[in-house]
C-alpha cells in the first residue's frame, strides 16, 4: 500500500496524461524516500530521461543522502496531436517545492529552492505496456 503503490496504478494508466501523473509521483517518491530503483518503473532504459535522473541517483545513492520534501506538480496536461500505442508526446507546466537534502542520520546537509513553473513536453513511449518517460524536452 501507500503512496507508492498508488502512483503505481497510476502510472499503468493507458490515459497518458493520468500515467505522467503517476511518474511524477513515483520521481518524487524515490527522490525524497531514497528508494531510488522506483527509477526503473518512471522512465524508458536507456533513454535520456534515464540518464538524466540515474546521475541524481547516483549521487545520492553514494551519499546515502535523500531529497526529503522533495515534490513535482504539473498543471494544464495536454496530449498532442499524433499520439500512437507506442509513443506519445505530453505538453505540462512543471514546478517542484523547495526540499532538503538529508543524510543517513536524518541531519540537514543542504537545501533546494523551489522551481518555478515552467512548459515541458514529455515525450512517452511503452515498455511492457506501460508508460515510461523516454525525454524531456522544452516545451517553448
Amino acid at each position: 500500500g501507500g503512496p507508492a503503490a498508488a502512483a503505481r496504478q497510476q502510472a499503468r494508466a493507458s490515459d497518458p496524461i493520468q500515467a505522467v501523473q503517476g511518474l511524477a509521483a513515483l520521481r518524487d517518491l524515490a527522490f525524497s524516500t531514497g528508494e531510488l530503483g522506483l527509477f526503473d518503473e518512471v522512465n524508458a532504459g536507456g533513454s535520456p530521461a534515464a540518464a538524466a535522473d540515474a546521475r541524481t541517483a547516483e549521487r545520492l545513492r553514494s551519499s546515502g543522502h535523500v531529497l526529503a520534501g522533495f515534490s513535482s506538480t504539473l498543471a494544464e496536461l495536454h496530449l498532442e496531436d499524433g499520439a500512437t500505442a507506442a509513443r506519445a508526446l505530453v505538453r505540462v507546466r512543471s514546478s517542484s517545492s523547495a526540499y532538503e537534502e538529508k543524510d543517513a542520520g536524518g541531519s540537514v546537509v543542504g537545501t533546494g529552492p523551489a522551481t518555478t513553473s515552467r512548459q515541458l513536453r514529455l515525450v512517452l513511449v511503452t515498455v511492457g505496456g506501460a508508460w515510461r518517460i523516454s525525454e524531456i524536452l522544452p516545451g517553448d
